[in-house]
């Protein structure tokens, strides 16, 4: 694997969570669709596969993941939502995959930076818990003070997320840049 491939779907990576967490709207369109993000995350598991087989596992949910969030967006357009169940289902693949995908980002990191790939876990783990919250069936408009909080602790978790990845992508093309010529 030519070594400026694996720096090149750290980008994808980034940008595609910057995508699934940044919402811009015109209307009720958004204009930075999460299935792109959801697409660049796909996108990039063959590479990631190549540093740690069991990112290729989540090919497929990648796959379902860039569909339903097609499907979601094109939803917005006709004010249609999808059926609770199939929310839940695909709420449950989105923790799998994320999950799966940040821990085996910190394993390809753990060898060269020790620091960077605790942070990934942390940052999966307290992810992981604020998705999970946020999809429980708790009725969040008697109790909104808290909904709030927890969706202003969800953007910051992406937001330092998005950081942490392209701080990662920028430390491999340093080291990149430091290999000697073949």
């Amino acid at each position: 694997m030519r070594e400026t491939a694996y720096t090149e779907a750290l980008g994808k990576i980034a940008w595609g969570y910057l995508l699934i967490h940044l919402n811009l709207n015109l209307g009720t369109v958004d204009v930075l669709p999460n299935w792109l993000g959801c697409l660049f995350l796909y996108q990039s598991l063959h590479t990631l596969g190549q540093r740690e087989p069991s990112a290729l596992l989540l090919k497929p949910f990648g796959h379902l993941l860039t569909l339903y969030e097609v499907a979601l967006w094109s939803m917005t357009m006709v004010s249609y939502s999808p059926p609770d169940l199939l929310e839940l289902l695909f709420s449950v693949i989105a923790l799998y995959f994320h999950f799966q995908l940040l821990t085996n980002l910190a394993n390809i990191a753990q060898g060269r930076f020790p620091e960077l790939s605790r942070r990934l876990l942390q940052l999966r783990n307290v992810r992981i818990v604020l998705c999970t919250v946020l999809f429980l069936p708790i009725p969040w408009d008697e109790i909104q003070v808290a909904a709030y909080l927890l969706v202003i602790a969800s953007a910051l978790v992406g937001l330092v997320l998005c950081v942490t990845l392209f701080s990662y992508r920028k430390l491999e093309r340093e080291r990149l840049n430091r290999l000697p010529l073949p």
